[in-house]
């Protein structure tokens, strides 16, 4: 009985010695984990653009409506996304939407809601959403980094 008691207890001690080391990484280790998972900084620092196509589909109360999407990005922080949809079941004919950004402003050509300056939120998460990992330079753009258990963190956020 004492025998299963001690190799209990040295479970829970290796167990919480193991939470404690976990807890004891830095931001910035997990960010360096991270790029490294991704292939490494060298191999994403030779990533020049990258080119998505696809079809995406919409549920709606009348159907399912599909079309093509695309998706490109290019380095300094460009892109663009371009977004098809036939809605003539929905009485609304062919919708286009094609949203560009130059790294520094951003425009979008739109059927349905009309053509307009991207700004706000919107720009900034943009702005933010650096090709091809934005935790490649996440030490340039803020000014401290630190790790926080979950519960601290979403106690932050009420």
């Amino acid at each position: 009985m004492f025998k299963n008691g001690s190799r209990r207890l040295l479970l829970l001690a290796v167990f919480f010695g193991c939470v404690q080391l976990a807890a004891a990484q830095t931001a910035d280790e997990i960010i360096e984990k991270h790029l490294a998972a991704v292939g490494g900084r060298a191999a994403l620092n030779n990533l020049k653009s990258r080119s998505m196509k696809g079809t995406i589909t919409l549920s709606t109360p009348g159907g399912d409506i599909a079309g093509p999407i695309e998706a490109l990005n290019e380095v300094p922080n460009k892109s663009r996304t371009f977004i098809q949809l036939d809605l003539s079941s929905l009485g609304l004919g062919k919708v286009v939407q094609d949203q560009r950004f130059d790294g520094t402003s951003g425009y979008v050509i739109d059927t349905m809601q009309g053509n307009r300056d991207i700004t706000g939120d919107q720009l900034e998460v943009m702005k933010n959403a650096q090709f091809p990992n934005p935790l490649q330079s996440v030490q340039q753009i803020f000014e401290r980094l630190e790790s926080v258990p979950v519960d601290a963190a979403r106690e932050a956020e009420r």
